[in-house]
């Protein structure tokens, strides 16, 4: 179910060959042909975004401009040639088209596997280095397969306290990225284990600044042809280091009071065990109101005077969803999850 490319031994042509001639006839290992095929022949590509923060949409991209992103990668990570990374993420999306590009022009020994939330089925070896989401580190802390890696990077979603806690037990270096489509994957990280960094720090070639509002420029360079706004509220220390504070799209203003969801998240789910967001409702007296959904079942209704919270930031409504909208890698879709409870 698994098949291994190395890089360091073998051409593009090779690995196109190889996968041809294998027995395993998946969908999977089909969407990993086509772009290699297309890797090797064409110079500009089409990506397709995951949908998070709005409707998918479709970019162009050189590919000078994925090498320039995967060789930033390899240097921050110092991956070798022959180093051997694992990849159980879909090449429909750019964090896996991404990988295979690492894997090419660094020389990497690579292990492609299906897409899939159990990922430690087809794990049986060491690897230096993997990215996952957090769904799957869910199920690498279960079978304790995380000890196969010397380094991860979680991608596609935010890392929660309770999955960081967990992971402290095992020594392998855990970072968390920070990017988008348009990045191709990140373009900033942060260690999170062993020794948590409070600031994420811009790959080689990056840089940043912040617009009156507090919102992050990601300054041009051989990738970005243009500075653009991510709508990412962020406190900047330098033009490589930043602190995430949240979306301005996200943004709830109630009764003049401006507040930031992923703020209020941040400061409840210790107190909370399943899986919740902080949206918010239109209302007539105040604009907005801060409400709370949860997925799966109904969450006893919160006390500022037990939280770190203040009366603006406290949930005045509680909904309930049965299943909360995803992406493909786990991530939840605020914006569809606002709009289902409006209905």
């Amino acid at each position: 179910m698994k098949i291994q490319l190395d890089f360091s031994s073998i051409t593009i042509e090779n690995a196109i060959l190889k996968i041809e001639s294998s027995t395993i006839e998946e969908d999977w290992l089909e969407e990993c042909l086509i772009f290699l095929k297309s890797y090797k022949n064409q110079t500009e590509f089409t990506l397709k975004t995951s949908g998070t923060t709005g409707e998918k949409k479709k970019i162009k991209v050189l590919k000078e401009q994925m090498v320039f992103s995967a060789s930033a990668t390899l240097q921050y990570f110092n991956l070798k040639p022959s180093h051997k990374v694992f990849l159980s993420l879909s090449t429909n999306y750019v964090a896996g088209k991404m990988m295979i590009v690492r894997a090419i022009i660094g020389k990497l020994n690579l292990t492609l596997a299906p897409p899939s939330t159990s990922p430690s089925k087809y794990i049986s070896e060491k690897y230096d280095f993997a990215p996952f989401v957090p769904m799957q580190m869910l199920d690498l802390l279960e079978s304790g397969k995380i000890k196969n890696f010397d380094k991860i990077l979680i991608g596609g979603g935010n890392v929660d306290n309770r999955l960081l806690n967990s992971l402290a037990n095992f020594e392998t270096a855990i970072f968390e990225s920070f990017g988008t489509t348009e990045t191709l994957t990140h373009f900033a990280i942060k260690r999170l284990l062993p020794k948590k960094e409070n600031y994420f720090k811009t790959l080689p070639g990056f840089t940043v600044k912040t617009n009156s509002n507090n919102e992050l420029i990601l300054n041009k360079n051989q990738l970005i042809k243009e500075s653009f706004c991510t709508k990412d509220l962020i406190t900047l220390k330098s033009e490589s280091e930043f602190q995430w504070i949240g979306r301005s799209d996200h943004l709830i203003n109630s009764g003049g009071v401006k507040i930031i969801p992923e703020e209020v998240e941040k400061k409840i789910q210790q107190h909370i065990k399943i899986p919740f967001v902080i949206v918010g409702l239109i209302d007539e007296k105040f604009g907005e109101i801060v409400v709370l959904v949860s997925e799966g079942k109904p969450i006893k209704r919160l006390k500022n005077t037990t939280l770190n919270i203040s009366k603006y930031e406290l949930p005045k409504k509680y909904f309930v969803l049965n299943e909360f909208p995803r992406t493909e890698s786990g991530k939840i879709k605020r914006k569809q999850i606002s709009q289902l409870i409006k209905t």
